[in-house]
């Protein structure tokens, strides 16, 4: 067992000098007959990092969120910990925790199976000491600086720099949303309200090195993570954050769940999910999904200025060379933008490559999204993106 000093318990904002252990790492091995290797990493507040077997460590977990980006961020601790060794023959290490922080205290169960995929099974209980304006659960936490979509200079060697490109979404009614990240001018906070999600995960789909040039990162090799709620979480809104940096060293993305009905002090919670840390694509096997997403100057349409989006779907079981039909573009806007033009082409390596050219305000977000469908139902993902035009073009 681990734990804080007695002293310390309901204060976890003063970290003392006489801690004694900074986190938990845990070894096994990722296969049969494997050398036991760390899969599994406690360290600082209550974040945690977990990979599947070849991956390397990007993207940080926590147990809760609290507030993040609306006033002074709240970080809970993980306080104690009790880890059951495990019995001969098993194939997981069950670890509880307890959670503190100003607003709250509660208690977390993982249990975690490492492997290809290396998966953990969440039970959390949280008792709130105050009302908060925001919680966050199963908070992912991820950094983006630079990719494909970038249209100037960055003063960088390497064409792309992230940890994860996208945030994927699926919904109760087997909708799936890909959102692909940005390093955004200002702060973007963006909200996909539904009911009952079925999941949600920041992805990095880009696993080429050759996109990267970074030996000692390892981009390509960064795990996935996705979030699979056990039972029904209700209404509510996957929340999605993206703050400037100009570093690789700042975790600028933040995703989570936020149950609609608000949260007051007196308060039980308890909620149950699964963890899938893997570096697989994810695929559904009737959707096409989004591979790349590219920005650039457009046509000019009667004295205006567009924007062009080139959006690439990855090629599936069957390439587009050999589709009976044309899929068709449904596309969507926001506010004031204006689609002029839009076209579907057959990429040589078997993909879909849809093109629109959008004309917008020079100022102001614009939420764009864009589906393909064969026979009026959907034969892709749901692309989506907050479009900011005064930050991602030059006119």
């Amino acid at each position: 067992m681990f734990e804080w000093p007695e002293k310390f318990h309901g204060n976890p904002g003063v970290i003392p000098e006489d801690l004694g252990f900074a986190g938990l790492r845990v070894h096994a091995p990722m296969h049969p007959g494997a050398i036991p290797e760390e899969f599994l990493l406690f360290l600082g507040a209550s974040y945690f990092r977990s990979r599947g077997d070849g991956e390397w460590y990007g993207q940080s977990a926590r147990a809760v969120a609290i507030d993040t980006v609306l006033k002074k961020e709240e970080f809970p601790v993980f306080s104690e910990f009790w880890v059951e060794r495990p019995k001969k023959g098993d194939k997981s290490v069950r670890i509880h925790a307890l959670i503190d922080s100003e607003s709250m205290t509660g208690a977390m169960t993982m249990n975690a199976m490492p492997g290809d995929a290396s998966v953990m099974r969440v039970q959390m209980t949280l008792h709130m000491r105050k009302s908060i304006q925001r919680l966050g659960l199963a908070p992912l936490t991820s950094m983006f600086q630079h990719g494909e979509m970038n249209l100037d200079l960055h003063g960088d060697f390497r064409p792309e720099v992230h940890d994860t490109d996208g945030l994927m979404i699926e919904t109760a009614e087997g909708e799936r949303i890909w959102r692909p990240l940005s390093n955004p001018g200002v702060l973007l906070d963006n909200a996909f309200r539904m009911d009952a999600p079925r999941g949600f995960g920041l992805f990095q789909r880009d696993r080429v090195w050759d996109h990267y040039q970074d030996i000692g990162a390892r981009y390509p090799n960064r795990t996935n993570l996705w979030i699979e709620p056990e039972g029904n979480w209700g209404k509510g809104y996957v929340a999605l954050i993206q703050i400037p940096t100009n570093n690789e060293y700042m975790d600028n993305v933040v995703a989570f769940w936020t149950p609609e009905k608000p949260v007051q002090a007196g308060d039980t919670l308890s909620y149950a999910y699964r963890m899938t840390w893997h570096g697989h694509p994810q695929r559904k096997a009737d959707l096409w999904i989004v591979r790349d997403t590219r920005i650039g100057r457009g046509d000019v349409f009667k004295g205006e200025q567009a924007t062009r989006f080139v959006i690439d779907f990855e090629p599936g079981a069957t390439p587009c060379q050999a589709a009976a039909t044309q899929p068709v573009p449904h596309i969507q806007t926001s506010n004031t933008a204006k689609i002029v033009e839009n076209h579907v082409d057959c990429r040589p390596d078997g993909g879909w490559r849809a093109a629109f050219n959008v004309v917008t305000p020079k100022q102001g977000a614009q939420d764009l999204s864009l589906l393909l469908l064969d026979d009026n139902k959907p034969a892709s993902e749901t692309w989506s993106y907050t479009f900011q035009p005064e930050h991602e073009m030059r006119r």
